[in-house]
């Protein structure tokens, strides 16, 4: 679904796991179609507690570091 075309949470309800690479208004949006209990997965930020609640969601913030140490061999 192009979430930049379509407002998918007008058409979507019940969803067992987001996956959000967007974050902001989007991810708002995302948390508004998961079933009770759903899961929102973020690799953009968390989600507060009090939002999890808020939906009767759980959320999962996955931070991934890619950069590499500097060794002193710049290229």
């Amino acid at each position: 679904m192009d979430y930049k075309r379509e407002r998918f949470e007008e058409s979507l309800t019940g969803v067992d796991v987001v996956v959000d690479t967007v974050g902001g208004d989007t991810q708002q949006r995302s948390l508004r179609v998961l079933k009770p209990g759903g899961i929102l997965v973020s690799v953009v930020s968390p989600v507060p507690e009090t939002t999890q609640k808020h939906y009767g969601v759980r959320a999962a913030y996955l931070y991934v570091d890619v950069t590499e140490p500097d060794h002193g061999n710049v290229r």
